[in-house]
């Protein structure tokens, strides 16, 4: 094995052991004192061994790692006294900073809901007034959008009412949310209810003041769209441009979850990597030389990433897009596959609980796949179907300008390609994992629709420009994306509409998803260590059938003994938190629910993210009855969810009236009852 890969191999198992050690932490306590007793016996035995030349100096260092990992997670997870999280349960009055640009709703009823994400400093409980730390969101509702105070970030807010943690769903199939906020900061929540809430302006540092003219010109971006096209199509392309799911309309968001690109509906990873090879594309097309395109790379991606609001998970993505620029700008493929490991390394030591966001997972494994796959991808497509020898030779050329236009085509096409399919096989198992679906439609998109949302978000940027200096061209570069957006999702919704576009996918042990990256990690492996492991299963093959003769038999006891086993009727309790849901499977595999919980005044849609993903993962896809008790929201909402995404074909309600229940599940009618 050649020593860059000795290098690779090496760093890899360090940066799986510090996540080893995070997951393992995660899931099992492990008194402080004794995990740095053997932190320390492990950082001895090291260096001893390292100074000694010993042949298993490599033991201790995975030992070290792994208490790395541990340590670091245990460290932050353990939130300090003075944590706003601490006060939850209690009726208070909050002080603290606004960090973000309030998140402004459209309600159904045409009220306005406004979250609030504050960096808290004080906490009064009764009387008493006391310091406190954390991250929280403020709730509020408004009657009408003039009634919405100004903030912005870094003013002074209060508002008070009931504290609350953050709090799960107990249900298999169910993304840990608190988690996910604890890793972005957030770990309480309030509605402020009828007082409302109080917002002092603040000048701040010159950072802040940075930050809100950053945000100003996000407002230019949306107020300049908002002036030539309808207000969705409006969110939808700043939803592209900076992230952000406000104002968009549920069928253009459901089309592009089906067929696998809702991605470009946020700032990822995905984001990052799409802005990266068009840039480098462009690059590589004018032929401009080496500290050039390291300067024109650094300050788009870092441009962006500060106009997109220089949030944590932005300047990690950013990260990532960096990456990939440097990748397909240079070819520096080895580097790159190390600094995307010492990165990811940084990041979980630096922010532990990112490992189980799925934003850091997302965008590890689609940088992950362009960097190491998309290359492969890439020289195949190109003596396949280009049949070009000159370009093949230019792929290793990075410093000299590709004068002719089929070229130029044929390149750019291949790396948009290759990045798309790279990136979508390596996001695959997670994908699946969370959202139990597999999208195979999402090839057909990404070749048809994701060309022409590339060229919304391109136009889109440059007419946010063009508009500070010439503001009739602006508005007629919108218009043009207006008409695009509306192009893209009609073929969208084509390609959605195709038999079997969107394929429940069950949900994948975590052994087979081990397996898969593993068989993705021989693939990409260097003809060397191919054969080096070649080797290493000839020599030890008696062994390894041993191991695959098991492992086989296993699979078939436990498939033949499900065929045995006689069915049995499941019932099964959904937690919903306010409200009553059941789900019913009878011995012949026929389903029913009684009652779908829901939350009042629809602010949280029960049905998509709380039912829907228990009956994916039970593997219900369709459902007989809907048994509704009555038509309060806390019993029926959630019902309007479940018959627009899988099939039902009977709903059983109560003495109420059709409008009643049609309310409560915010349809139009119930005629299918």
């Amino acid at each position: 094995m050649e020593i860059g890969q000795y290098q690779e191999t090496f760093l890899n198992t360090l940066l799986a052991l510090v996540a080893a050690g995070i997951f393992f932490a995660y899931n099992f306590v492990v008194p402080m004192n004794i995990a740095i007793i053997i932190s320390v016996v492990a950082l001895i035995a090291a260096v001893l061994m390292t100074w000694q030349s010993n042949k298993f100096t490599f033991i201790p260092f995975c030992i070290l790692f792994f208490m790395l990992g541990l340590l670091r997670f245990q460290s932050v997870n353990v939130l300090p006294a003075n944590d706003i999280s601490n006060f939850a349960g209690d009726q208070v009055y909050v002080s603290g900073t606004i960090r973000e640009q309030p998140r402004i709703i459209l309600n159904a009823d045409n009220t306005y809901s406004v979250r609030y994400i504050v960096d808290v400093e004080t906490v009064k409980n009764g009387t008493e007034s006391t310091p406190a730390t954390g991250g929280m969101y403020i709730n509020a509702r408004y009657g009408s959008e003039d009634k919405i105070p100004d903030a912005q970030i870094g003013y002074r807010i209060s508002a008070f009412g009931n504290l609350r943690k953050p709090a799960n769903y107990n249900n298999p199939g169910q993304i840990d949310v608190v988690t996910q906020l604890k890793s972005d900061g957030i770990t309480a929540t309030l509605s402020s209810g009828k007082m409302g809430v109080e917002i002092e302006y603040v000048e701040g540092s010159y950072f802040t003041k940075f930050m809100r003219l950053m945000a100003s010109i996000r407002e230019h971006y949306k107020e300049s769209m908002r002036q030539v096209m309808y207000n969705q199509d409006a969110a939808a392309i700043f939803a592209m441009l900076f992230g952000g799911y406000e104002g968009l309309k549920p069928e253009l968001t459901e089309s592009f979850v089906t067929t696998g690109i809702v991605h470009i509906l946020s700032v990822s990873g995905s984001h990052m990597s799409l802005l990266a090879v068009t840039t480098a594309w462009l690059c590589n097309l004018f032929g401009f030389k080496r500290l050039i395109k390291i300067f024109i790379g650094l300050f788009v991606i870092g441009a962006y990433t500060v106009l997109s609001g220089f949030l944590f998970q932005v300047v990690r993505s950013a990260f990532m897009g960096f990456l990939v620029f440097f990748a397909t700008s240079f070819n520096y493929e080895a580097n790159s596959r190390r600094a995307l490991t010492l990165i990811a390394m940084f990041i979980l030591l630096y922010s532990p609980l990112a490992l189980f966001h799925i934003g850091f997972q997302l965008s590890f494994t689609s940088t992950a796949g362009i960097i190491y796959l998309s290359p492969m991808i890439r020289r195949f497509l190109i003596s396949k179907f280009v049949n070009s020898k000159d370009l093949l030779k230019t792929f290793n050329i990075v410093n000299h300008p590709i004068k002719d236009f089929k070229m130029n085509a044929a390149l750019f096409i291949t790396m948009s390609f290759a990045c798309t399919i790279s990136a979508t096989l390596l996001s695959e198992p997670i994908v699946a994992w969370y959202f139990n679906q597999l999208s195979v439609s999402a090839l057909l998109s990404n070749i048809i629709v994701i060309p022409i949302l590339e060229m919304i978000i391109i136009f889109g940027l440059l007419a946010g420009i063009v508009g500070l200096i010439i503001p009739p061209a602006a508005k007629f570069i919108f218009l043009i994306d207006s008409l695009a957006l509306g192009i893209a999702y009609e073929l969208n919704k084509i390609i959605a509409a195709l038999p079997g576009s969107k394929v429940y996918f069950p949900t994948i042990n975590f052994a087979w998803s081990i397996l898969y990256y593993i068989v993705f990690i021989i693939i990409v492996q260097k003809k060397k260590a191919q054969q080096s492991i070649l080797n290493y299963c000839n020599k030890h093959k008696n062994l390894l059938k041993g191991i695959g003769t098991a492992l086989t038999a296993v699979v078939v006891f436990n498939v033949a003994y499900s065929f045995t086993k006689p069915p049995e009727m499941q019932v099964h309790f959904i937690d919903v938190h306010q409200g009553d849901c059941a789900l019913v499977i009878t011995p012949h595999g026929h389903a029913m629910m009684f009652d779908t919980g829901g939350v009042r005044e629809h602010t949280f849609d029960i049905g998509s993210r709380v039912d829907i993903p228990y009956l994916y993962h039970y593997g219900i896809t369709e459902l007989d009855y809907i048994f509704l008790t009555h038509a309060h929201e806390d019993h029926a909402a959630g019902a309007g969810s479940i018959i627009k995404k899988i099939p039902v074909k009977q709903i059983i309600t109560a003495g109420e009236s059709k409008s009643d229940y049609a309310a409560s599940m915010a349809i139009s009618d119930i005629s299918r009852t």
